[in-house]
Formats: C-alpha cells, structure tokens, sequence
C-alpha cells in the first residue's frame, strides 16, 4: 500500500483509494533548506505545495526548462524557490499515463540555473542520459531527504496510483519520501529517472520507488541537457 498527501478535497480522495490501487504519489507542503544557484533535488513550490526539481535543460530555440515530476506539473501555475524567487510557469505535463513535466524557466539570468544535481549538498555535473543495468547502483536527490542511493530492481513496471495508471517506470529500493516527487535520479553523471511514488512510511528493507525514466521525458520534450 502506498499513500499521498495533497490539500482539502483532493488529499481526501486520494487517502480514500489508496489501499485499494496500491502506489500513489506525494506532495508535501513544508518548505525545505535554500541553496545558492538552482539546479536538480532543490525544492520548487506553488501555493503552499512542495516538489523538487528534476535536471535542467534547454530546448532546440533555446529555453530553459525544469523536468520535474507530471503529478506535480499538473498543479500547473508559476513556480518559485524556497526564496520566492520566480522559477516560471509550467510549460508541459504528462500525468497520468506517464509522470513527467516541464516548467519554462523565466528569467535564466537570474535563476542562474546549472547543468546538474544537489548530491550530499555538493554540486554533481550531469552530461548525459542513460539506463543503468538491472542490478546496479544508483542515487536520487530530493528536497526532503536528500541524496539516497540503492539498486536498480526493474524497468518498465506498471504502477497504479490514485489518480490512474503510469507505464514504464523503474523500480529501485532508494528512499524517497513526500516532497522528492520530481526529484533528480542519477548514476555518476548520467540522468536516470524522475521521481515519481514510494510506498508508504518510512525506507524499511523492503520499500520500493518508483521513477520515469529521464531519456523518455527529454526525447518526448525534444530536450538536451543543460
């Protein structure tokens, strides 16, 4: 069984079919710690909701966009920092079917966003996408719980959330908790995934996460990596 939180009417539907369709995904609504220059596992918020930012890229005229998770781009809105800082409005998002978005990032002067992830509160550099094997190692950063890192378990599961069906997704054992949904997953330098469930309590032996791979999303988007 797996839970989310949200606000007023929707937290409720969402609590009350939780046990009944298994995974679910979560936003949390606390603020998390603010760090100079913005780029993967630093918080994002929109009224008074919690996600964190996936891997920052730039489309083919030359934008600037976040990917971060679709359950949240579906709040839609501008997003900001932890400092109220303008990030920008939400330019794309697929959810459910898939759990991927996009925010356009509106002044990148200002934002001064960078190519890469918050990793154990060092700045990682990620050049590229790819799918390690089942088995091997990987880390995912969040704004709740950081960086945290496990095994890769499967690829293109099928998970059932509240709100409907989501294809393709990997599963790993890394902790994630709510407000690391749109979080950076990676492997040295190369983009994983997006984060976008866990199941529910805290990171027991057996938990399970569940993240949309990065080249999907990029390819879907027609993004590169910043």
């Amino acid at each position: 069984m797996i839970s989310a939180e949200g606000s007023g009417a929707l937290r409720g539907r969402r609590a009350e079919h939780a046990s009944e369709l298994g995974a679910a995904v979560r936003v949390e609504r606390t603020r998390a710690v603010h760090t100079q220059a913005f780029y993967g596992g630093q918080d994002i918020l929109h009224g008074g909701s919690r996600c964190s930012a996936g891997f920052i890229t730039r489309s083919g005229s030359g934008r600037n966009y976040v990917l971060t998770a679709g359950h949240c781009a579906n709040l839609g809105g501008t997003w900001t920092t932890s400092s109220g800082q303008t990030i920008g409005p939400v330019a794309a998002s697929s959810f459910p079917g898939n759990d991927y978005g996009a925010i356009r990032i509106s002044n990148p002067a200002a934002l001064d966003p960078r190519g890469g992830v918050l990793d154990d509160g060092a700045f990682r550099d990620i050049t590229g996408a790819g799918r390690v094997t089942v088995g091997a190692q990987a880390c995912k950063t969040g704004s709740t719980t950081g960086t945290t890192c496990g095994t890769v378990q499967a690829y293109n599961v099928t998970v059932r959330y509240a709100e409907g069906t989501v294809f393709g997704l990997t599963r790993t054992n890394i902790c994630t908790q709510p407000g690391d949904s749109g979080g950076a997953m990676f492997a040295g330098s190369l983009a994983q995934g997006i984060t976008s469930g866990g199941t529910i309590g805290g990171c027991s032996p057996s938990f399970q996460s569940f993240f949309q791979p990065a080249d999907e999303a990029l390819s879907t988007y027609g993004l590169s990596l910043l």
